[in-house]
């Protein structure tokens, strides 16, 4: 998983993708069992974080530890709800605008998850771009504990 925090949030936009609007957001928490996770690993909070526009999706993962066991993935996500409908431009200003009050790893999660959108609408057209959407589903229903979608 990468470290979300590496990511600048003021990214240059192609004219045709900054237009573009969040649809929906999908998010995953990891279950530590399923993945095999040691011991450790348990106060960790693990994830991903998917924000789809009409002509396409941005990925992120998240890791973050704040000293519980358990996460309430629906309270600690519902800050994403407001982004839906923004162009990707509006998005990356909000997300810098409530950076304070949301704390860097949502922000940052957030940010992540547009830059990947972004690269992979600017992507060359002969790379692959969109892996299988059917086996990231499966893989992610059968390895998080918990879902959200908003």
């Amino acid at each position: 998983m990468r470290n979300v925090s590496s990511v600048s949030v003021r990214p240059v936009v192609p004219p045709a993708v900054s237009v573009t609007c969040v649809g929906s957001l999908e998010i995953y928490l990891y279950d530590h069992q399923r993945l095999a996770l040691p011991d450790s690993c348990r106060m960790l909070h693990c994830g991903l974080l998917r924000i789809s526009m009409t002509d396409g999706s941005g990925w992120a993962e998240y890791e973050f530890s704040d000293g519980q066991r358990r996460l309430d993935l629906v309270r600690w996500a519902s800050v994403f709800r407001r982004l839906k409908g923004m162009s990707v431009l509006q998005t990356l200003a909000f997300i810098e605008d409530h950076r304070q009050a949301w704390g860097d790893t949502r922000a940052q999660l957030a940010a992540e998850a547009l830059h990947n959108y972004i690269d992979r609408q600017t992507a060359a057209p002969e790379l692959p771009v969109q892996p299988h959407l059917l086996t990231e589903r499966q893989f992610l229903g059968d390895y998080a504990e918990a879902y959200y979608s908003f």
